[in-house]
């Protein structure tokens, strides 16, 4: 009798038993019951291209919009403060098509082009364009105007400096251009003591127009003139100050020690 039973209940048992198990609900089959029709086939999850999201993007998008969480509002979207500023940047790319590179095919910047076309100095004095010509150009009443323009000048930009050395770095990097300037100091002995306005300056030279209207050219190196504002009297030292003047602007002027070897 067992032995006729034996077949039977393995009939019966082979009979009964289910099929094989499908993958998702092996898958999804912990979940809550609410996610078991979040499946890949649930015409729900196509996205608006007809492609099917997977489970895991309908999974934390139903999660978001069932939720009851005071950060979400009634749309399901996160109330949080990195979505909020993520939506005002701008990412910046950089491959970007070529139709939004709108200087990549110029050969070269405008800017190029103009430096490219400038005279270089032994030009401009071949042409002679820094000479200063005879006649009311070398008078010295030409250039009063230009004097009271410059003490003006000056007056505002050491306005309110009480510091020595301040003042002193101010007029070292001012414009020179309308100084009345005394030279008391210079490699050729004849300059010494010559007196007039600036009317030209260089890196390395000065240019002076003297009440005898005259000009003078004084080289810088070497040479020493003062300088009168007010009740403050000047003594530059024209190896510290061998720039241009708009280059001297823009540099910090130090205290050095001139050393003269002549």
């Amino acid at each position: 009798m067992d032995s006729s039973s034996a077949p039977s209940s393995s009939s019966s048992s082979s009979s009964s038993a289910p099929g094989p198990t499908a993958p998702d609900d092996q898958l999804y089959k912990h979940l809550p019951k609410r996610y078991g029709t979040l499946d890949v086939k649930d015409p729900s999850v196509v996205d608006h291209r007809g492609r099917r999201r997977p489970f895991a993007h309908t999974f934390v998008k139903h999660a978001i919009e069932t939720s009851e969480s005071p950060h979400t509002n009634k749309g399901g979207i996160v109330k949080s403060t990195t979505d909020r500023v993520a939506s005002d940047v701008a990412l910046p790319l950089d491959n970007l098509p070529d139709e939004f590179r709108p200087f990549k095919h110029q050969s070269r910047p405008a800017k190029a082009d103009a430096r490219r076309k400038r005279l270089s100095a032994t030009e401009r004095r071949r042409m002679q364009l820094t000479a200063i010509p005879s006649g009311v150009a070398r008078e010295y009443a030409t250039y009063a105007p230009l004097h009271a323009l410059w003490r003006a000048y000056m007056d505002d930009l050491v306005a309110g400096m009480a510091d020595a050395a301040l003042r002193a770095a101010a007029v070292a990097k001012a414009d020179w251009h309308g100084a009345k300037v005394v030279v008391t100091r210079a490699k050729n002995p004849t300059l010494v003591g010559v007196s007039g306005i600036v009317v030209q300056e260089s890196a390395r030279t000065l240019k002076v127009v003297t009440e005898a209207n005259r000009v003078v050219t004084v080289a810088k190196p070497g040479a020493q003139w003062t300088v009168v504002l007010g009740a403050w009297k000047y003594t530059v030292h024209g190896d510290q100050v061998a720039y241009r003047s708009a280059d001297r602007a823009a540099r910090k002027m130090k205290s050095r020690a001139t050393v003269d070897m002549a």
